[in-house]
């Protein structure tokens, strides 16, 4: 009997671990649709400021900042975009499209958050970027 339970056991055991048998590779295993490419936020990619050269640089463009930087929730379909549009009039849901947003106002916010933003850190985003992004934002008071 005891006999019989050890083979039992192993036969169990090594039907866990032996190997697939076919010659498939992870890719095609995998179930689901492949993943999706999106495309990029920008129409035309230029230089890319996200690289060390430039964080610190104290002339950089606020537009493509912000489309790197706070595109992914303030542009059209964000969440930051459909909160907005609860708050505001819905032509100023996005928020480059705002009139009346001071540099002061965008970094104190960027830096400590607001209702369900996030704060974002120097290391998200250098003093340098958000000072750029925030007379971006603000150009339209």
């Amino acid at each position: 009997m005891r006999r019989a339970l050890t083979i039992a056991a192993l036969f169990v055991l090594s039907g866990c671990t032996a190997p697939s048998g076919g010659n498939e590779t992870g890719a095609q295993k995998a179930d689901g649709p492949p993943p999706t490419v999106l495309p990029p936020m920008e129409k035309a990619q230029g230089p890319d400021v996200t690289s060390d050269s430039t964080m610190l640089a104290t002339e950089q463009n606020g537009e493509r900042l912000f489309l790197r930087r706070c595109g992914v929730c303030h542009l059209e379909g964000g969440m930051g975009t459909q909160i907005l549009a609860r708050r505001v009039p819905a032509d100023q849901a996005k928020l480059q499209d705002r009139i009346g947003l001071t540099p002061d106002f965008v970094i104190r916010t960027a830096r400590n958050g607001m209702g369900a933003m996030p704060r974002i850190s120097r290391v998200e985003a250098t003093d340098a970027e958000l000072t750029a992004i925030a007379a971006y934002l603000s150009r339209r008071r």
